[in-house]
């Protein structure tokens, strides 16, 4: 790990211990914790991921389950270098993108992960255009740059198979480049350096904080079926601490459930825990506008889909491992079920959806 990543994981650790401090009566502490490393796939501590980091730390969620998590940010190396630190054993489980294990594996090379919790029920990236822009299909940009986060974003894939199912050529008509994100992103849009952007919803969202309204363009019907980022940790690893793995899944699902019920103290419970994400110097109310317009499409990929019949969190259907190996081209995987597993799910979702749901109704920051 480098020494970069390493004051990340102090400072989030550092933070959690803070929220569990402050979180006084609503906490109940429990014998021996098991110690989990646990990498998150995103550069920032947005609150999108507050489901996984202060809630339920702050709430006890974790302690509920009698384990100890200790969140570190993959920073740059995104989900590449989260999947490389949970495949070597320096991390416990890792959140994030399906994209470089599945690559892999079709290409021969099981890295012996396997994605045990569907965090991302529908598939959050989409081609946005500005709202003043002509564009009204994908096929509307033949000829026109498209920005991404990173070359290695899933949206490459997308905007490569939405091409195609459009009768366009991929990195002919329809040509992808890197722009960062948020100010980056907006600046490339602002100046016409790029007509869209592809990046999950939350991410198009942030840019209207900057005054840049974005209009998402329709995606190819075969999307419908897609996810997004789940959970994930070594097979072996799973199954000598299954119980383990069960907690902390068990722990983000009733997280979740408050996040969905209840945004507002949702953001306000991670601000305190991490108060440097909270911006500075500007309106509160404003500020807690903008994180609530994030906020707001994180929650839309993060409930159940109406043709979803189980609603059981971390649930993968099989239809959606099956859109996901025909949109990426991955058909040389030969057996889905080693990367996506729904083994833990009935335990995991062996709690009372309910109360958490009132007790997030009725919770004051």
């Amino acid at each position: 790990m480098t020494p970069a990543s390493l004051i990340q994981r102090r400072t989030l650790v550092r933070a959690a211990a803070a929220a569990t401090v402050s979180a006084g009566p609503l906490r109940a502490l429990a014998a021996a914790p098991s110690r989990v490393r646990y990498v998150l796939a995103i550069p920032t501590l947005s609150v999108v991921i507050s489901n996984q980091t202060s809630i339920p730390t702050a709430l006890g969620y974790y302690d509920e389950e009698s384990v100890r998590v200790e969140p570190v940010l993959a920073g740059a190396a995104g989900i590449t270098g989260a999947v490389q630190l949970v495949a070597s054993g320096n991390q416990n489980m890792g959140s994030g993108s399906f994209i470089p294990v599945m690559s892999r594996a079709a290409a021969g090379q099981d890295l012996g992960l396997t994605f045990f919790y569907q965090q991302i029920r529908s598939y959050p990236v989409e081609v946005a255009v500005p709202t003043d822009h002509p564009a009204r299909t994908l096929a509307d940009l033949r000829g026109k740059l498209i920005g991404v986060p990173t070359l290695a974003n899933e949206g490459v894939a997308m905007v490569d198979f939405a091409a195609r199912e459009a009768g366009l050529v991929p990195g002919t008509d329809l040509r992808v480049i890197a722009v960062g994100s948020g100010a980056q992103a907006g600046q490339a849009l602002r100046s016409g350096q790029v007509a869209a952007y592809v990046a999950p919803r939350s991410q198009t969202r942030q840019l209207e904080s900057l005054g840049i309204t974005m209009r998402a363009l329709p995606s190819p019907p075969r999307f419908k079926d897609l996810f997004g980022a789940s959970t994930f940790a070594r097979r072996d690893y799973i199954a000598r601490n299954r119980r383990t793995v069960v907690g902390v899944a068990r722990a983000i699902a009733k997280s979740t459930v408050f996040l969905v019920n209840n945004p507002e103290a949702a953001i306000r419970l991670h601000w305190k825990a991490f108060p440097e994400q909270m911006p500075q110097g500007g309106n509160p109310d404003k500020a807690l506008q903008d994180a609530m317009r994030v906020m707001t499409a994180q929650i839309e990929a993060l409930s159940f889909q109406d043709n979803d019949g189980t609603h059981r969190w971390g649930y993968f259907r099989p239809q959606s491992v099956a859109a996901l190996i025909d949109i990426f081209g991955w058909t040389k995987v030969q057996r889905p079920q080693d990367f996506f597993t729904n083994d833990l799910i009935d335990e995991i979702n062996a709690f009372d959806a309910g109360k958490i749901a009132a007790q997030a109704r009725g919770f004051r920051v």
